[in-house]
């Protein structure tokens, strides 16, 4: 199977002393894998940047080494900064699959092995990581991070995901728009209580409320589930700064106007940014399409 893929980061200037998002995206593009990592930390610029770094490299970590897999594999201490990471900046690329791709032992062996493998395990483990690192920084106590992810195998189609936080991961199959993660927030709990219509969730100031977080003191529940991604197929993995300016039917539109992920990506922007005015907070976001 080929594809495509393209992402993109907004930083949002700082406001005073508002609590402000800070969005980043690790990715991870093999022959035989392809995953995606967006974190979207809380706690102010510094703070919530370096949180939303640190949980994003912990769960690419463990996606490549295979500890989704085996989560009892591994140390939960440490940060591997990226300097570059967290710049805005947009990104194009595309994939080929190598059916005769020989992943080398040890690295996302597991994954690879079984490709709906679980992601959650992830997750909880960059959670475990920065409960740690909150125990010896006291500035980091307050601080949180959302997450999703999505891991795919580009040869069978085989795809996992996972998220904690109110940022989203949609597919795009069979002419219909499918949001598969729910978001941990009060506005989607009011949602769910009958008190507002879906769309109408993006109309809550509560929808910036969490209810579930990586940092927070008591230990989060992944939502995870599996698919199968088919030529035709397209995925949009996102922070809420992107989702509440960008319809769940917009998106579709933009995909079936697109040429190319970078397209479909550009266009939802042109929305968002004719709505935000970039007003908001920072956001993220990553497209994969599948050509054939």
């Amino acid at each position: 199977m080929r594809f495509d893929y393209a992402q993109y980061t907004y930083l949002a200037p700082h406001l005073g002393n508002r609590r402000t998002r800070s969005s980043t995206i690790r990715l991870q593009a093999d022959d035989d894998l392809f995953a995606a990592v967006i974190c979207e930390g809380l706690g102010g610029p510094d703070q919530g940047e370096t949180v939303a770094r640190f949980a994003a490299e912990r769960i690419r970590a463990d996606i490549r080494a295979g500890l989704a897999a085996n989560p009892s594999a591994g140390s939960a201490s440490g940060l591997a900064a990226n300097p570059s990471a967290g710049s805005a900046s947009g990104l194009a690329s595309s994939l080929t699959a190598n059916p005769s791709a020989n992943p080398s032992a040890g690295q996302s062996a597991d994954l690879r092995a079984t490709p709906q493998a679980s992601l959650a395990p992830a997750l909880l483990h960059a959670h475990q990581a920065l409960c740690e690192r909150q125990l010896v920084e006291p500035a980091m106590r307050t601080a949180r991070s959302t997450a999703a992810t999505f891991a795919l195998d580009p040869t069978s189609g085989a795809l996992s995901w996972a998220t904690i936080g109110d940022s989203r991961v949609y597919l795009f199959q069979n002419g219909a728009t499918g949001l598969l993660s729910p978001d941990d927030s009060a506005g989607y709990a009011a949602y769910l209580r009958g008190e507002t219509d879906y769309e109408g969730i993006r109309l809550l100031d509560s929808r910036e409320v969490l209810t579930a977080s990586l940092g927070e003191p008591s230990e989060p529940v992944a939502h995870e589930g599996v698919a199968r991604f088919a030529p035709g197929d397209a995925l949009l993995v996102c922070s809420n700064g992107f989702w509440e300016y960008v319809f769940d039917l917009e998106a579709w539109i933009d995909l079936q106007k697109s040429d190319s992920a970078e397209e479909w990506l550009r266009l939802m922007l042109l929305r968002l940014v004719e709505r935000s005015c970039l007003a908001g907070n920072a956001f993220c976001a990553v497209v994969c399409r599948a050509l054939e």
